[in-house]
């Protein structure tokens, strides 16, 4: 028997066909089904899932989705884990190492690695984002926040009290909700985004 999370697995990991590939895999479908070839049907199942695999929102109207928006900035990093969206209890996480958001688990799914379909991943390891949220027990409002500019040119810098950050990580954290508060930790290091429904973190920059 056929298992779509599995074929979905499988589809995660290849290049994406295009339109005449795809056409062609139908086409190759048909004959295998006629043919009874589980192992072909499988093959082209789980090539048509990654033609037709939708891309992470770009406008994210869901918490979830709002990781599944971070999560993909990290598609082409070579630390493939990082394109997961972690599900710890009522918690939902995801990162890119440089960011990371902390949400809430508003839509009660279980516990584990999901990809931004939330389906279900068959990985397991994702990083130890609890010491990453060790210091954001201490933090303080930040008092100031200006776009560094050079002349009359912006750019890609926010300033929040003396420390900088890079303006699209900033951009990013605040898309779902621009209504929060931006705090700091007291090194410094990282800069803490509350909003409803959860917080976001940026690295800070040494400049």
């Amino acid at each position: 028997m056929l298992d779509f999370n599995k074929l979905y697995n499988n589809a995660a990991t290849i290049k994406k066909p295009n339109k005449t590939e795809a056409f062609m895999l139908l086409k190759d479908l048909t004959e295998a089904i006629n043919d009874n070839s589980e192992g072909q049907i499988e093959f082209n199942l789980h090539k048509l899932i990654a033609f037709f695999n939708p891309p992470a929102p770009g406008k994210p109207k869901s918490l979830f989705d709002y990781a599944a928006k971070v999560a993909a900035l990290a598609k082409k990093d070579v630390r493939t884990y990082l394109k997961y969206i972690k599900v710890d209890n009522d918690i939902v996480i995801a990162t890119t190492g440089e960011i990371m958001i902390v949400v809430d688990n508003d839509e009660k799914l279980e516990a584990g690695l999901y990809h931004h379909t939330r389906i279900k991943s068959d990985e397991d390891w994702f990083p130890d984002y609890a010491k990453v949220l060790k210091p954001v027990k201490n933090t303080r409002p930040v008092e100031e926040i200006t776009t560094v500019t050079e002349g009359e040119i912006p750019v890609n810098y926010t300033c929040m009290d003396g420390v900088y950050l890079n303006s699209d990580y900033v951009n990013l954290i605040t898309c779902y909700d621009k209504n929060g508060r931006w705090d700091l930790t007291e090194d410094k290091k990282l800069a803490v985004y509350y909003f409803n429904g959860g917080l976001g973190l940026v690295a800070t920059l040494n400049k």
